[in-house]
């Protein structure tokens, strides 16, 4: 086992996630601009599995790949113990863990994302990222998958334990000459997950 971390921000209040309106339209997340980070220890695929399914009905947290390193560099001037969301704030840190955000991967017509997620992201893991196939993993779907907009495109997070520890700054410049079919904005600091 590889002892690591996760960084857990929290809003004052404010949801960290898309909401569908009954109309159809969509709002993005809140323009939260502070939040109290926290650190939880996870050494495995399947404690980092645990520690994100107890997240996942926590609309007010999110998961960032920085470490807080300099909070004192952009407080809340009115709520101690908040920071803003900021590479000010936030260090790159190696980690053994990955999380692939997965937004607009066209679906053959025999496979559907939302009846059968596993099989479309094994799809996905064998054409994007094909050196992951046969690992575990932790999968999410977004929350757009489901939406009439979202048909025939896979909608998901994936999330694997590497056996060493990377920077963001290392998994970015690998992702840019591995696929194009990876976005890189989760390999972010700060960036929500």
């Amino acid at each position: 086992m590889s002892l690591d971390s996760i960084t857990i921000i929290e809003s004052k209040g404010l949801p960290i996630t898309k909401k569908f309106l009954a109309n159809g339209l969509d709002e993005s997340y809140s323009k939260a601009k502070y939040f109290k980070p926290s650190s939880q220890e996870v050494s495995s695929i399947r404690e980092l599995s645990e520690t994100l399914k107890a997240l996942s009905g926590l609309p007010y947290q999110c998961v960032i790949r920085g470490i807080l390193a300099h909070p004192e560099a952009n407080p809340d001037p009115n709520k101690p113990g908040y920071v803003a969301r900021v590479k000010e704030v936030f260090d790159d840190a190696a980690h053994h863990w990955v999380m692939f955000d997965i937004d607009n991967f066209k679906l053959p017509e025999d496979v559907d994302g939302i009846q059968d997620p596993q099989r479309a992201i094994d799809l996905y893991i064998q054409t994007a990222i094909p050196s992951f196939s046969g690992y575990s993993y932790h999968w999410q779907l977004s929350s757009s998958a489901g939406q009439a907009k979202a048909k025939g495109l896979l909608k998901a997070h994936i999330w694997f334990w590497l056996s060493k520890p990377y920077l963001s700054t290392e998994m970015t410049a690998w992702a840019k000459q591995a696929s194009d079919l990876i976005d890189v904005s989760p390999l972010r600091t700060v960036q929500v997950h």
